[in-house]
């Protein structure tokens, strides 16, 4: 992605965008990298998103300082050994991303986060305070990353994975008839016709 600044300087939390201050990912305790895997896997079992690290939140708790990163807490954010981490807790694992932009002379180290594709994501290992083993986090309109607990939330990540398993199938079955030369209308209008029919 090109435009990390508009993300950096958006300055307001959302259901796809998470600030943190500025860290060193190598200090952190197991519970401090187990919050941000808790964001990670609401973000993935959402849609998908951003976590900013090194932008700090001002007296009324707005994330409107952007101080970035030293060189040292930037190298710490190794995409490797960070996505490894994360994904240890994720099953499936999650499709994301390590980015260390800089912007405006500062640099920022960014978790870019896809959403699931076919299955969402459960939590596969517990982290006292932090992470329950078993649980589906979600992230929410109020910029929360929580487990899902009521069942129009639970309804909701089942619909997406039958919504992207549906999609895929039409795809599938659109490459197989294209492949015996029908009319590309012909294609999609079948292709539609069975991914309703085994959704």
């Amino acid at each position: 992605m090109d435009d990390w600044k508009s993300i950096v300087h958006r300055g307001v939390e959302s259901d796809e965008l998470d600030y943190k201050a500025p860290m060193n990912w190598n200090e952190l305790s197991r519970a401090g990298k187990a919050k941000i895997v808790r964001h990670v896997l609401a973000l993935a079992n959402t849609k998908g998103g951003f976590i900013v690290i090194g932008v700090a939140e001002d007296a009324s708790g707005r994330p409107s300082l952007y101080r970035g990163l030293t060189a040292r807490q930037c190298a710490s954010f190794d995409p490797t050994p960070v996505i490894g981490f994360i994904n240890s807790y994720a099953d499936p694992p999650i499709d994301l991303a390590v980015e260390r932009p800089t912007v405006d002379g500062r640099r920022y180290a960014i978790i870019a986060v896809k959403p699931f594709s076919t299955l969402p994501h459960v939590c596969a290992n517990g982290v006292e305070g932090e992470l329950q083993t078993g649980v589906f986090y979600i992230r929410t309109q109020e910029a929360s990353s929580r487990a899902a607990r009521r069942s129009s939330e639970l309804h909701g990540i089942i619909l997406r994975a039958l919504r992207n398993q549906r999609s895929m199938l039409a795809s599938m079955l659109r490459g197989i008839l294209y492949e015996n030369d029908m009319s590309i209308e012909e294609t999609s209008r079948k292709a539609d016709y069975f991914a309703d029919e085994f959704s």
